[in-house]
């Protein structure tokens, strides 16, 4: 029974994130570009994604400071230590972390993040690491369905 129930969440969230338009049009190109991120609640993440193995806190102002540096995206990466990088892939937390360019990022519109803090209102934010992927949880609600940057380092266009 419970595995019919997962399917089944995984089925709507599925539907629920195929159906959602979540773009933005630069008004200077009029060209629509897909977002990185989408929203969840933190027991539909948990439903879907499993447990969280490991888990960094920020403070929330923090992040949302980390965001007026980044550009149009973030990148963020938790193994040993977490590492935040902006949209170029250089180091904004901790500053002096190196950055190989075969490191793996979870890559995340900022704009998206931005949501989350807002959507959240919590003064803590953590850094997950679920079986394979990295999520963010502000209060409720958790970010998810990032890219992998290689090979998605840059926005996209649709």
């Amino acid at each position: 029974m419970k595995g019919i129930k997962q399917f089944l969440v995984i089925l709507l969230l599925f539907f629920a994130v195929s159906c959602a338009d979540n773009s933005k049009k630069n008004p200077d190109t009029d060209v629509e570009t897909k977002l990185y991120g989408e929203l969840l609640t933190a027991d539909e993440a948990n439903n879907v994604f499993g447990p969280v193995f490991v888990k960094v806190e920020i403070p929330t102002d923090t992040l949302r400071n980390f965001t007026s540096k980044s550009g149009e995206l973030m990148m963020f990466r938790l193994k040993e230590s977490l590492i935040i990088a902006d949209q170029n892939r250089i180091a904004i937390y901790p500053p002096d972390a190196k950055i190989s360019e075969k490191d793996t990022f979870t890559v995340y519109h900022t704009s998206k993040v931005l949501e989350l803090i807002n959507a959240g209102k919590s003064s803590q934010t953590f850094v997950e690491q679920r079986d394979e992927k990295l999520t963010i949880t502000n209060g409720i609600q958790t970010l998810e369905f990032g890219a992998w940057c290689p090979p998605y380092c840059t926005p996209t266009t649709k």
